[in-house]
């Protein structure tokens, strides 16, 4: 078999005809639901924001990238990963607080590079400054995908904008200073380098993403299971130099010091010592891992949850692989890696499902103005999307229950694979979803 691509399929995509979704009307329980839901998001995140963030601002993950950055500005990055040393600083530069509270650096030391000039201010002006990055990131994301949002903007011409800011992990990545939208950003920085056939680039700034490494990782292995050498070795080559630099900055002690420390958390071993004393909630993470625990925690040792979640990540990276490999577009496959990322990460909180919005975006705007006169199938696909915009504010209701947000996880990649399509039917859409999404 060959690959497939959009000649074979014969389908155009809707960004390819932008008035195709201004000859037929949209039904109006959708422009009710789009008016709806997006903005109640957006009201929720609001509502947080004068609830809780006047009272959270010193207890948000911020503290400990702007402390690890002040350690590294000050002289005292060999000391990175000394847990006792980052809560010293915490307490000092943020606020003093129990050790349940303390939040410890857990990301490569380049990141904390990256967070140096917020250092200049004090904590307060700092989280604020990096919450202005993220929103300007996000006009910058909205930007660069203005094709791929033509069809919402049939609908209403904000929607596409309610979408994004009300997207639940995106609002809880903003309130609690996570660099999720650095992520999420940086991926769709290496999607447009991908529509226009820059794959070792993109394979490069894939890398700089690695302060997220367990999504970034799995999107790298899929990219070497479906054989595209070339975003691999600029990934590669990318990755050994901020491994270089992050050793460099905070010697072979520190960096043995934090390997050691992510194993022990990825074991599910909770101890009284380092970074791995601080407490994992595993049922509040959307993932495999969350799933498992969830359900089997009480039943099985550590040993076995860990068995079982890394075969039912190694089968659902399989399966993926399978279905996506006759697919030619790298740029439609980096979109059916991002779920795949997300589920199979051994340690993603809701905000690390930020990513999503570049699938659920372009997606909906697929989908979303042809429901109830399109097919059955693409109009189940575009539900799929539809649930994944909607089902993490789960998160804010039963948040011990976060798990259950995996299900539409898994969920949207069927709707990728379903809308995109591994055989050459004149019902499938195949790498439409590839198309160009900035000039």
């Amino acid at each position: 078999m060959t690959r497939l691509n959009v000649s074979e399929i014969g389908i155009t995509s809707a960004i390819d005809s932008p008035g195709r979704n201004n000859t037929r009307v949209v039904p109006y329980y959708v422009k009710g639901l789009a008016l709806g839901i997006p903005i109640y998001f957006v009201a929720i995140h609001l509502w947080a924001w004068v609830l809780i963030a006047p009272h959270f601002t010193r207890r948000n993950d911020f503290r400990q990238f702007y402390a690890a950055a002040y350690m590294m500005r000050t002289g005292h990055a060999r000391e990175l990963y000394d847990f006792d040393e980052q809560r010293a600083f915490e307490d000092r530069l943020v606020s003093r607080e129990s050790i349940e509270r303390e939040l410890p650096f857990v990301s490569p030391a380049y990141d904390a590079a990256l967070f140096v000039p917020f250092t200049f201010f004090g904590y307060r002006a700092g989280y604020m400054l990096f919450i202005g990055l993220n929103i300007t990131l996000l006009g910058l994301c909205l930007y660069l995908l203005r094709f791929h949002t033509q069809g919402l903007r049939t609908i209403y011409k904000w929607l596409p904008l309610a979408i994004v800011f009300g997207f639940y992990p995106i609002g809880w990545t903003l309130i609690l200073g996570q660099d999720s939208i650095l992520l999420t950003a940086d991926l769709l920085f290496v999607y447009c380098l991908l529509q226009r056939g820059r794959d070792t680039a993109a394979g490069v700034v894939m890398a700089f993403a690695l302060f997220k490494f367990q999504i970034v990782l799995p999107i790298a292995l899929l990219f070497l299971l479906w054989k595209r050498f070339n975003i691999i070795k600029g990934f590669i080559l990318s990755a050994l130099v901020l491994g270089g630099i992050s050793v460099w900055l905070t010697g072979t002690a520190q960096a043995k010091l934090y390997a050691q420390s992510l194993l022990t958390i990825g074991s599910l071993h909770h101890t009284t010592t380092g970074m791995a004393q601080h407490a994992v909630l595993w049922q509040m993470m959307p993932n495999l891992n969350g799933v498992t625990v969830a359900l089997l925690g009480g039943m099985l040792s550590n040993r076995w949850l860990v068995i079982i979640t890394a075969l039912a990540s190694i089968l659902t990276i399989a399966i993926t692989a399978r279905l996506g490999y006759y697919l030619q577009s790298a740029a439609t496959l980096l979109l059916l890696s991002i779920p795949n990322a997300v589920l199979v990460g051994y340690h993603t909180y809701i905000h690390d499902l930020s990513p999503l919005l570049l699938p659920v975006l372009i997606l909906l705007n697929e989908l979303l103005p042809h429901e109830g006169g399109g097919s059955i199938r693409k109009e189940m696909v575009g539900r799929l999307a539809a649930l994944m915009f909607v089902a993490p504010v789960i998160n804010s209701f039963f948040p011990n229950h976060t798990y259950i947000v995996a299900l539409p996880v898994a969920g949207l990649i069927v709707a990728l694979i379903a809308l995109t399509g591994t055989r050459k039917t004149a019902s499938d859409c195949g790498d439409c979803l590839s198309q160009p999404s900035f000039a």
